[in-house]
């Protein structure tokens, strides 16, 4: 996209040219830091952005058009999600920040550790089917490689065993620790 504009200060009421010297600042901000557009445009071509790697800089990936969808997802959750980000994903018991109902790509994840690029994903019956098996194989396969760790969970796993999964998110938060350690 290109912008020829003209700015006469007799001819250009203020807000134009406050529009004009946005996209400017636009412009000269790609030029230094050429993955600050991805997050807030929707123009941005969607495959350019799952081939890209997750970092602080694009902000994990963020999708802002699925944010009210996250929204409501957050609003009604299941009762696994619940007691997980109750009992297991709380800062005191991890160390790290999760962050529920993630738009990250085109995809929602349900539970996300920016600091770790780690993603848990709560499963319920409806991913049973092969057609959702088959959903969920593709979007583990691009966030993985996006740069992101994926920890799935079936809802009667986390109901039954709540400390089983904590013992498991912790092991391996410990492993990326780890392995970031050796880097």
């Amino acid at each position: 996209m290109v912008w020829i504009l003209q700015i006469n200060a007799n001819i250009c009421p203020s807000h134009e040219r406050d529009r004009v010297d946005t996209k400017c600042r636009v412009r000269e901000r790609l030029k230094t830091q050429p993955n600050f557009f991805v997050r807030n445009n929707p123009e941005i071509d969607l495959q350019k952005k799952e081939s890209m790697k997750a970092s602080k800089e694009n902000h994990h990936l963020y999708n802002n058009r699925l944010r009210t969808y996250a929204r409501q997802n957050r609003n009604g959750g299941t009762k696994a999600e619940a007691c997980l980000w109750k009992y297991a994903l709380s800062k005191k018991k991890t160390g790290y920040t999760f962050k529920r109902q993630r738009p990250v790509m085109n995809y929602i994840a349900d539970f996300m550790c920016q600091d770790l690029k780690l993603i848990i994903e709560v499963d319920g019956s409806s991913h049973d089917s092969p057609e959702a098996l088959a959903k969920d194989q593709k979007r583990q396969t691009d966030l993985e490689a996006a740069g992101f760790e994926v920890i799935r969970f079936t809802n009667a796993e986390v109901l039954r065993g709540m400390d089983r999964m904590r013992r498991e998110i912790g092991r391996k938060i410990r492993e990326i620790e780890a392995s970031r350690a050796s880097l």
